[in-house]
């Protein structure tokens, strides 16, 4: 019964503090995730996900779902691919994007689209 209670209020207070962690991204990686997400939707590419190909639109929508989820562990456009742009949380298996001939893993191209957003931004 004891450890029955201990645990009902871990789960509460974790339930508490999961807002509060959300809370945790920056003004800064926000902007970096959202000229991500955009980025994906203004491409002319495919997303290829479990072997399936996807619209720049599908893909969008399907990485701000899964961002959603993931919010609580980011806190940088990072974690951001790590976590939510990167991999099928089903299947385990790598995002891909397909622009014109040629395919790459989907956290690569965000990767190289974040240094090209922080070098606009900051061409210092």
């Amino acid at each position: 019964m004891f450890r029955k209670q201990v645990g009902q209020r871990i789960i509460l207070v974790m339930m508490l503090l999961a807002p509060s962690v959300a809370l945790a991204v920056s003004e800064q990686a926000e902007q970096e995730i959202s000229y991500l997400l955009n980025a994906i939707a203004r491409s002319d590419c495919r997303f290829i996900r479990n072997g399936v190909e996807y619209s720049a639109g599908e893909a969008r929508d399907h990485m701000m779902k899964k961002y959603g989820y993931a919010k609580p562990w980011i806190n940088t456009a990072e974690d951001f691919i790590r976590y939510a742009a990167s991999h099928s949380s089903a299947s385990g298996e790598p995002y891909r994007i397909r622009c014109n001939d040629r395919t790459i893993s989907l956290s690569d191209w965000l990767g190289a689209a974040l240094a090209e957003f922080r070098q606009r931004k900051n061409p210092g």
